[in-house]
């Protein structure tokens, strides 16, 4: 059982140094922005879209970077997509949809994973076939352009996550003003 647990561990090595990485990138880009902070229109349109997040809305932004963090590490890891890989995409989905609120989003966020997850399975058996069959270069293209594809629809679902979040606080400032707006 131990074993099992360790060579699963091993099989996402490149998904946790790339999270790593990525985290660390990530720190870097915002201790830059913010030490570069100043109260100007633009500033404060950026830092207020995160400002003041609901936690929901922070792990849903969570769940959806670490996703692409995963997928970006099939590009490190030259399209090496094991079960483990399926199942941690498939768990971060999962977390996606709990969190997201709407049944047109987790509609969405479902057509959108089990899409990503069929592409992660045809990249699978696709390396394997070049891995122990017969290598051949057109496959091997066919296998980037899969690549590309999922890092590209990755990228729409972290803007779809951001867009979901602005809508929310965009509503959420429109019935403050108008309460305000009732009360004087």
């Amino acid at each position: 059982m131990l074993e099992m647990i360790i060579q699963n561990l091993m099989d996402l090595r490149s998904a946790i140094i790339t999270t790593a990485a990525g985290i660390i990138v990530v720190g870097l880009a915002l201790y830059i922005l913010v030490s570069r902070f100043g109260f100007e229109k633009k500033n404060l349109k950026t830092i207020g879209v995160f400002y003041d997040m609901q936690v929901s809305q922070t792990l849903i932004l969570d769940f959806s970077l670490l996703r692409f963090l995963l997928i970006l590490s099939f590009v490190f890891a030259l399209c090496n997509v094991k079960p483990i890989h399926m199942v941690y995409f498939g768990f971060l989905s999962v977390l996606g949809i709990v969190f997201k609120k709407g049944f047109r989003n987790n509609v969405i966020h479902i057509v959108n994973a089990v899409v990503m997850e069929g592409i992660l399975f045809v990249m699978s058996l696709l390396r394997g076939y070049l891995v122990s069959v017969y290598m051949d270069w057109k496959i091997a293209v066919i296998l980037g352009f899969l690549l590309v594809i999922l890092i590209m629809y990755s990228v729409c679902e972290i803007i779809n996550t951001v867009n979901i979040i602005l809508a929310k606080e965009v509503r959420f400032y429109k019935e403050k003003e108008a309460i305000i707006n009732e009360e004087k």
